[in-house]
């Protein structure tokens, strides 16, 4: 008797248990005024306002919790995941590291030691972790898509293994740049930063406290859908608030400046569009000089070559160095000796760390931009919005499309999803949006594609005879573009690291670099820079033919 007692009070504990839960995830969907299809088995159910029904009929209590917590867990993944890359297609992704992974193989190849070789092979770019980021991708869309728990269940399991993948893919990194790169090594700077050998231990460890406080986030979500209602976080269910930047003004000299450049580039044979609104200014830069020029960059499409995609310049100025006073360094001294007086100096994954950052800025303010040309918010807005919407949408499709008016327009749209309501078709289009802006997660595969493309030409002239240095050291220490490809200018994966290397306080002048905008520009000067940024570009086409 005094067992069946007992059974009877645990079955009520748990009865009343179940019934908090139900409780709590159908009022705190209901506060974020969430709608939600969730599929069980072959039951699908629609969560709206807290309320579960079937077949639109409203469900019973003890029906509903596991509808309500799928909903809840669906309101995550598409609302506040963790290791997001919204806007970056997986399949795409796949398709960069796979030349990623080419790159490595090739630039392998051409180290001198068998322990060099092996370095560069298992630890230079972190493929493992990549790769199981294109599969969590995938697999949140996927549960996004279905509402399913069969989906649920994979986008948990992919969300779980990826740290531990983070941190060996991280660990590995480390330990082949402790072995290959010296101590004494010399540090150097980038346009913004000073990059020593202990600012990049410093900054890998920045890396691992990231990824485990990420990790502890995911375990205190499962935790909170496993009915620990203590750990669950209202704000898991609210979309990022996005900060306005402030007003920006494009003044008539970098304007100026911008259309000279994009001019020159063009008469080189790059093929910008001067026609199409792909001009970026940024509100905020990493990788430009603060008191040069503006961060202006611009995207065109490759067409050559063996990988196709995107190219990105930064078009706010132009870094030259004088061949003539470098012909130490193999790689000036060939194109001196092909009559190049000044090399275009681009602005990449190598000569600034953080690139990530400005990329994905400039890649979320065009994702953006479409959405102002192809579905203008504008359509479904109350007429108190009407107006500021239109004059957003005419600035996005200007010749210069600034971030700042990227953002601003989302984060109208983003109040308007607040104060009305608004269709959810309309609603879950503006959602990837405000994860892209957040996170700087568009077109991460053209960012991997990149430095796939830039390290693959440098193996690549190598084995024509061009010395361009890929040994350990340099590509370790200089060229891994680990701060890219381990996401970490991402919030959602490793928190916000934009200090993870020391702050440069020499002035640019400082440097080795002639700037376009400082020189005494003729038509003599311009018609040399643009027979020297063409013969560049058309003797590196030519050794790279057939990669």
């Amino acid at each position: 008797m005094a067992l069946l007692g007992g059974a009877v009070y645990l079955s009520s504990l748990f009865t009343h248990h179940e019934e908090n839960l139900r409780v709590f995830f159908s009022d705190a969907l209901r506060s974020a005024r969430i709608e939600e299809d969730v599929l069980i088995g072959e039951t699908r159910y629609h969560v709206q306002a807290g309320n579960t029904y079937k077949n639109g009929q409203p469900v019973p209590d003890y029906e509903a919790l596991s509808a309500l917590r799928l909903a809840y867990e669906k309101t995550i993944a598409r609302r506040t995941p963790l290791m997001a890359i919204a806007g970056t297609d997986p399949d795409d992704l796949e398709d960069a590291i796979r030349a990623l992974e080419e790159t490595r193989s090739h630039l392998a190849e051409l180290q001198e030691t068998p322990h060099e070789t092996f370095l560069v092979q298992s630890a230079l770019y972190p493929i493992a972790f990549l790769r199981s980021l294109a599969e969590l991708e995938r697999a949140r869309l996927a549960f996004i898509e279905s509402g399913s728990q069969f989906d649920a269940w994979k986008y948990r399991i992919a969300m779980r293994d990826i740290f531990s993948i983070y941190r060996h893919d991280l660990y590995v990194f480390r330990r082949a740049f402790l072995r290959g790169v010296p101590e004494n090594v010399r540090g150097y700077a980038t346009p913004r930063k000073i990059i020593t050998r202990h600012g990049i231990l410093r900054a890998l460890d920045d890396l691992t406290r990231g990824i485990n406080k990420t990790e502890s986030r995911f375990r205190r979500r499962l935790d909170c859908t496993h009915g620990r209602q203590d750990l669950c976080a209202h704000e898991d269910l609210l979309l990022p608030k996005l900060i306005e930047p402030p007003e920006q003004s494009v003044s008539p000299q970098a304007s100026s400046l911008v259309r000279k450049v994009t001019s020159l580039l063009v008469s080189a044979g790059i093929p910008l569009d001067t026609t199409d609104s792909s001009t970026v200014l940024l509100s905020k830069s990493l990788c430009t000089e603060p008191d040069r020029a503006g961060p202006f960059y611009s995207i065109y499409p490759d067409e050559t070559g063996k990988y196709r995609g995107q190219r990105i310049l930064f078009t706010g100025d132009l870094r030259f160095v004088r061949s003539e006073e470098h012909r130490r360094v193999p790689f000036f001294d060939y194109l001196k000796e092909r009559r190049v007086a000044y090399v275009l100096v681009p602005l990449g994954h190598y000569t600034c760390l953080e690139i990530g950052h400005d990329w994905g800025r400039l890649f979320s303010t065009l994702a953006v931009r479409d959405v102002a040309v192809h579905s203008p918010l504008s359509a479904i807005a109350p007429w108190e919005m009407l107006g500021k919407l239109k004059k957003l949408e005419a600035s996005l499709t200007s010749s210069i499309v600034k971030e700042r008016d990227a953002v601003e327009y989302v984060a109208t749209a983003q109040r308007l999803t607040v104060e009305t309501e608004i269709p959810q078709d309309i609603l879950k289009k503006i959602e990837p949006l405000l994860l892209q802006i957040h996170n700087k997660s568009t077109n991460l595969d053209q960012m991997v594609l990149d430095v796939a493309r830039t390290e693959g030409e440098a193996a690549h002239l190598n084995k024509k005879g061009i010395a361009i240095d890929i040994s350990v050291p340099y590509l370790f220490f200089v060229r891994s573009g680990f701060p890219l490809l381990f996401l970490s200018t991402n919030p959602s994966a490793v928190g916000t690291l934009e200090d993870l290397f020391e702050v440069k306080t020499t002035p640019a002048d400082s440097e080795p670099y002639l700037y376009y905008s400082s020189m005494r520009l003729d038509s003599r000067i311009r018609e040399v820079l643009v027979h020297d940024v063409t013969l560049r570009r058309e003797i590196l086409e030519s050794l790279s033919e057939g990669f």
